[in-house]
């Protein structure tokens, strides 16, 4: 008889904690936590918790100051995620953190008070040899009379410039992706009146920088590269013309490069192109397309393309696929949408999307604007975004948990 109490007990008291946890527990949890003096990002992650999204903010917006506008690069280097907080008014500034909650800046305004004015956008971050580096600049023109740059730390705080003044060429009024391939860094201008310029390294070092492409091989309206990708022993780019449509070129040996796609895809409203990625053996490119919504399009061999993503997920509002990343046995695109905010959308297949966080993540202030967004730290997917209201954001997708269920 004492054990069947026993066990009566202990079977009341689990179905007790299931319906607890059920109707609210864990809600009651979070407003004791809130009651507590919290600082404003601990604040923001547990109101994120909340909200079934499965994505938190990871900082407060704009790290308390509005005119950091953007996050346009993140990257992970020893150990701690890497963010460039773009500042059109003070000089952009990169900030770090080890656990994607608090965070330090570790740069002065546009690396030091010279360049204030002129490194306002931190397009860029990449790990090459040891080195965590940075291509700074700005859009177009901005007045300084000085070229983008590339500076390098072998620590997150010391920053050395590697390049000062666009390789040379004050129209290069930005250095706006890395690539490595072949154990050599390559890095790309942008703005330039005359077309994009490549230059590569072995080393990384000032003064090592050969020219592989020079003013849009020979096309001035080829004035952007958005993103490098290796894929089957091919170094890729994506290119984003002024007039024109999009192209992607590709080398197997960084000196010839030749164009491997239809321009636009075979579409003249295909103006732009974002950040490639490579998800179960395909390549993907997505596109700018203002007219009939951002497209998708794959290719396994590099050379022949097929659509599987049209009219912008079914909103002509994302007009563009900014940048693609894999992670977690999924491929996430992130999409330029000024109207209800930036969009995320999933696939496991490369077929069948889900949107897997709402508009501008809750807010239609909030956008994905620049292609070298996304990165994966700590096992997490963490996208940095546009808010010229608030400032600048950073999400981290949360891996959801499901307790289980019991049933009588």
């Amino acid at each position: 008889m004492n054990n069947q109490l026993h066990f009566h007990f202990v079977f009341r008291s689990v179905r007790l904690l299931v319906s607890l946890i059920r109707g609210g527990f864990l809600a009651l949890i979070l407003l004791l936590l809130l009651s507590r003096p919290v600082s404003q990002a601990q604040a923001e992650y547990l109101s994120s918790l909340s909200n079934g999204s499965g994505w938190r903010q990871s900082n407060t917006s704009g790290f308390g100051n509005s005119t950091n506008s953007a996050f346009h690069a993140l990257e992970a280097f020893n150990g701690q995620l890497y963010a460039g907080a773009t500042n059109y008014n003070q000089g952009a500034t990169i900030w770090r953190t080890t656990n994607g909650i608090s965070w330090a800046v570790t740069t002065s305004p546009g690396f030091i008070n010279t360049y204030t004015n002129s490194n306002v956008v931190l397009f860029d971050l990449i790990e090459f040899n040891g080195q965590l580096y940075a291509g700074t600049g700005d859009w177009w023109e901005h007045g300084q009379g000085v070229g983008g740059q590339i500076w390098r730390s072998p620590d997150g705080t010391n920053w050395i410039p590697v390049e000062e003044n666009g390789f040379g060429d004050i129209n290069n009024t930005a250095v706006t992706t890395f690539g490595v391939f072949s154990n050599t860094l390559y890095a790309a201008t942008g703005g330039n009146v005359n077309g994009v310029q490549i230059w590569r390294s072995n080393t990384g070092d000032v003064g090592s920088w050969t020219r592989v492409i020079t003013d849009g091989d020979g096309n001035a309206n080829n004035r952007w590269v958005t993103g490098f990708s290796e894929f089957d022993g091919y170094l890729y780019a994506s290119i984003e013309p002024t007039t024109g449509t999009a192209k992607i070129w590709r080398t197997n040996n960084g000196t010839t490069w030749a164009q491997v796609n239809a321009s636009g895809f075979g579409d003249t409203n295909n103006i732009g192109i974002g950040r490639s990625a490579i998800f179960n053996g395909y390549l993907y490119a997505g596109t700018r397309n203002s007219i009939t919504g951002a497209q998708l399009w794959r290719s396994n061999n590099g050379t022949n393309w097929n659509q599987v993503v049209g009219n912008g997920f079914g909103d002509i509002n994302n007009n563009k696929i900014e940048s693609l990343m894999t992670f977690d046995g999924a491929l996430y695109a992130m999409t330029n949408n000024q109207v209800t905010g930036g969009e995320v959308w999933r696939s496991t297949d490369g077929t069948t999307w889900v949107q897997d966080a709402p508009d501008g993540f809750g807010s239609g202030s909030t956008n994905v604007e620049w292609t070298q967004t996304t990165t994966i730290f700590n096992n997490s997917l963490f996208i940095g975004t546009v808010n010229n209201t608030l400032g600048g954001q950073v999400w981290q997708r949360l891996h959801q948990v499901y307790l289980p269920m019991i049933i009588r």
